[in-house]
């Protein structure tokens, strides 16, 4: 049963991108949506905080009560080479306006100072607990949030919330929200602009990336594209004409970004997430390993990064993300107990996705009597063991036996069961319309208005103000 849900997003109308569609539909279902920015959106001087106004416009045309819209107060950009995520834990950054607390507008306070009076120091450590602090005081029963792409914002968001979701399901074991991650840029801010088209087309990707020494469907080595769950949106958010579309109104709000007119991008005729479950045996299992650190088997981060402002390679030095046994380890294996025998149905299993490094031949020993080999998917994505029967234990082994270069597992997860997820939110999936239909005249020259207006504001208008502003010498 779903009451409650938190969307999480990195900058004032990252929302749309991340939930627009969504959102309308957990309204229309009587959910109590909240929205988290963990930014101002305030990287540009003339701007300031005035997101924050426009982000409060926009969810109420989504139908949010802005006392559901929260603000960490925390900087869009920062001086320096770090971002906050990758900084120390005690130590103060400077934010690219100058500024080293947390704030907000006087209308709305940022979160620590609504709950405690106080403006928080820009450190990871207050970051972290006042990120950590709203999903605690919201327990949402349903958490989005952005997964891993190119803007270091949204990186830093998506880690972030792995790991304080890793610590909380370890403190409270009987909290296991549904979590569904999204791909703010993949196929959305950065797909095709086809929103004129008839029918509407779902949701398309952007096309494999190679790092890491090879190829990905994604901008993050955990997922793949064909893993994607799509759902069916409200149908007044994909209405003939984008003028008339709720998104788009509600993206008009911001009108400091040109989100209003990349809805022609954003809008489509699914809404794609992709789940990560949360009822991993494994998270509260007790690890021990015949060399290495096997706190990152069940930390419930998949990977991450030392710098997530190095856009081309930021997923090498696994040793930040994965159990690597030492070299002269002729062992190589890991033991997890559980406080109790479990059942055991299946079992995913995410290695370093970097290609020199490949475990080529895995033994995992269930109990007394069961024993499995399989080779680990050498690109970063789950490798997957369905067990047919339920076998009952408390301990199972994982021994590497084969490999390539530096063997090491970014994480582990144990179900008792396989989950049809489908039947955990009340959406329905997203099918293709089957007849198609014929475009309007009307859609049409919405299309050239809409490209027309674009090229004014921002291209010849530019240009103008530019050639207004200049001062001649006499």
């Amino acid at each position: 049963m779903i009451n409650r849900a938190l969307i999480i997003a990195p900058h004032p109308d990252d929302e749309i991108n991340l939930a627009g569609q969504l959102i309308i539909k957990l309204i229309r279902l009587n959910i109590e949506v909240f929205i988290l920015y963990t930014t101002n959106g305030d990287a540009d001087k003339k701007i300031g905080n005035q997101r924050i106004y426009e982000a409060i416009r926009a969810n109420k045309v989504l139908g949010v009560d802005r006392k559901h819209i929260i603000f960490l107060g925390y900087a869009n950009e920062w001086r320096g080479e770090k971002h906050i995520y990758n900084a120390e834990s005690q130590m103060q950054l400077i934010s690219k306006l100058g500024k080293t607390n947390t704030n907000s507008i006087k209308e709305l306070p940022e979160y620590c100072f609504l709950k405690h009076g106080i403006h928080h120091k820009f450190t990871r450590k207050n970051f972290k607990n006042d990120f950590s602090e709203v999903i605690e005081d919201i327990l949402p029963d349903l958490i989005v949030c952005p997964e891993f792409d190119s803007h270091p914002d949204h990186r830093a968001t998506a880690l972030i919330t792995d790991e304080i979701l890793g610590e909380l399901f370890k403190k409270n074991s009987q909290y296991r929200p549904i979590l569904l991650k999204k791909y703010i840029h993949e196929g959305v801010w950065n797909g095709p602009k086809d929103y004129h088209s008839i029918p509407i087309k779902p949701t398309q990707t952007s096309g494999p990336r190679f790092y890491s020494g090879g190829m990905h469907d994604l901008d993050s080595p955990n997922f793949r594209w064909n893993d994607r769950i799509s759902y069916q949106v409200e149908k007044d958010t994909t209405s003939e004409l984008l003028k008339n579309n709720i998104i788009y109104k509600a993206a008009k709000q911001h009108k400091l970004t040109t989100a209003w007119y990349e809805m022609q991008r954003v809008i489509n005729g699914d809404m794609v997430y992709w789940l990560r479950p949360t009822w991993n045996l494994a998270l509260t299992a007790d690890i021990e390993g015949s060399s290495g650190d096997t706190s990152y088997i069940n930390d419930f981060k998949h990977f991450d990064t030392h710098d997530v402002k190095k856009i081309q390679e930021p997923f090498y030095g696994a040793n930040n993300y994965c159990w690597k046994p030492k070299t002269d380890d002729k062992q190589k294996k890991l033991v997890l107990k559980f406080k109790k025998s479990e059942i055991i149905k299946c079992i995913f299993l995410y290695e370093d996705c970097n290609a020199i490094n490949h475990i080529k031949k895995l033994r995992i020993e269930i109990g007394t009597n069961y024993k499995y080999d399989l080779e680990l998917k050498k690109d970063g994505t789950k490798t997957e063991l369905l067990i047919e029967q339920y076998l009952l234990t408390d301990c199972i082994i994982f021994q590497i036996l084969e490999w390539e270069g530096e063997p090491g597992i970014a994480e582990i997860e144990i179900y008792s069961k396989t989950k049809e997820f489908s039947k955990s939110l009340p959406l329905d999936l997203y099918y293709p319309p089957k007849s198609p239909f014929k475009k309007s005249i009307l859609q049409t020259f919405e299309y050239f208005y809409f490209l027309c207006l674009f090229l004014f504001k921002f291209k010849i208008q530019y240009e103008i103000n530019k050639l207004l502003s200049i001062k001649y010498i006499r």
